[in-house]
């Protein structure tokens, strides 16, 4: 179902077994800014699972809006992985809810209001956006009513493009294929627990398709100086995989298996520069 939370659309499901309580999601009450409130005992959620039970220690009030019909309720909130709210035999008696398993709708009747069927939830679908569709926003066009408004409009607007000229180093037309300069202060070393340790890295397969584009990537990273051939060999190196990019699935995009050698590495949080 769907029903709206502080005027927002929240993915509903409509439980009778949820005896006691009406649940909301905690990442809903974050995502929305839902102030959270503590409660003085804990409350025991007991699942359907044998065996699976958590507590809930926050509760929250909140405006439900029923296609029109509006109420302030108490909620529990819950680590809700598929719902933003579940709506248990609290809401459902007081909306003196029908559910029609053969239509699969519900309809309730709030008090003194007629009967109506709530709105079913109708999933959107994800769409995914390359690089190339995503592209800077520009102001829209304006039309000035004085010269003062054409002046400011064009400043603005010049403003705006200009941040490419501005920021090369942001927005470079060409792959850069050097290393940054090194800063006093912040330059990295990775501390190995046992400098020794030899790294034997499983041998992965590699599609025939990504082989040129696996030399002309070390060509490339060898050039700029991010990868070198060490001499004697080192034992601390990490395999590199390919698999195929989501919106090019013919050009390989370049991942390292560092499980190995993060297992032989001590933890060196970077300090926040200033």
């Amino acid at each position: 179902m769907t029903i709206k939370v502080n005027n927002q659309i929240a993915k509903t499901l409509v439980d009778q077994q949820t005896a006691g309580a009406n649940l909301i999601s905690s990442t809903f009450c974050t995502l929305h800014k839902i102030p959270l409130h503590k409660m003085s005992l804990p409350v025991t959620l007991q699942m359907t699972m044998k065996g699976s039970r958590g507590s809930l220690t926050h509760y929250v009030l909140v405006q439900l809006d029923w296609l029109g019909y509006l109420e302030e309720r108490t909620m529990l909130v819950a680590a809700l992985k598929d719902w933003d709210i579940i709506l248990g035999s609290p809401a459902l008696r007081d909306m003196k809810a029908v559910i029609n398993m053969g239509t699969i709708t519900v309809s309730i009747q709030p008090p003194e209001e007629p009967r109506f069927i709530l709105q079913q939830w109708i999933p959107v679908p994800a769409t995914k956006m390359t690089r190339k569709q995503i592209q800077p926003s520009f102001p829209k066009p304006v039309y000035a009513q004085s010269a003062n408004q054409i002046v400011s409009i064009a400043t603005t607007r010049k403003e705006t493009i200009n941040l490419f000229d501005k920021f090369p180093d942001v927005f470079p037309e060409t792959k850069n294929l050097e290393l940054p300069p090194l800063r006093p202060g912040m330059d990295h070393r990775i501390q190995l627990k046992d400098p020794r340790l030899e790294i034997k890295p499983r041998n992965l397969k590699l599609k025939y398709k990504f082989l040129l584009q696996l030399l002309e990537k070390l060509r490339q990273e060898q050039k700029s100086g991010r990868v070198y051939k060490p001499n004697p060999p080192d034992t601390s190196c990490s395999a590199i995989f390919m698999i195929p990019k989501v919106d090019k699935p013919d050009q390989a995009r370049f991942l390292h298996n560092l499980v190995a050698r993060n297992d032989n590495t001590y933890d060196d949080p970077p300090n926040i520069p200033d």
